[in-house]
């Protein structure tokens, strides 16, 4: 049996397909921010971009929050991670983007007969890029709005 181009770029793409979660972390101090709130802010910015809540895990000081979308059978996975107290408090993102080996080399893999194929990854990695931005957008302007600044 022969094998077409096309299978081999696909096959080569699902073997050296590697999931790449981004992580980044922002620090705020004298805010007084309550911390309910801001989660439930981060709640409401997820689910307005159709994200599904999977879990929410609640400690000492410290909340996680974990979102899942389908992005044309790509799945998107984001975690928000909120830890401290309201004066002196930090935000982490995970954003698990799934991307092949294949969609990174750009424009060779359509010579490799599999830009078809690839179109679907890089627009899912586009995707987390302008979420994450978004993201921080958006909790930086909930925070000011709902911070009674500590510090003179």
């Amino acid at each position: 049996m022969v094998a077409s181009i096309c299978d081999i770029a696909r096959f080569l793409a699902f073997r050296f397909a590697v999931t790449i979660v981004v992580m980044m972390k922002f620090r705020w101090v004298g805010r007084n921010v309550d911390m309910a709130s801001l989660a439930t802010s981060i709640d409401d910015f997820f689910m307005s971009r159709g994200f599904l809540k999977k879990g929410k895990i609640e400690r000492e000081n410290e909340r996680v929050l974990t979102y899942l979308l389908e992005r044309g059978g790509k799945p998107v996975v984001a975690s928000a991670r909120i830890f401290g107290l309201s004066d002196d408090f930090e935000i982490e993102l995970f954003l698990d983007r799934r991307a092949g080996t294949m969609a990174r080399l750009g424009i060779l893999s359509t010579f490799l007969g599999s830009g078809f194929y690839m179109k679907g990854r890089l627009e899912n990695v586009a995707y987390t890029e302008r979420l994450e931005g978004d993201f921080w957008d958006y909790v930086s302007e909930e925070i000011k709005k709902s911070s009674r600044n500590t510090k003179a």
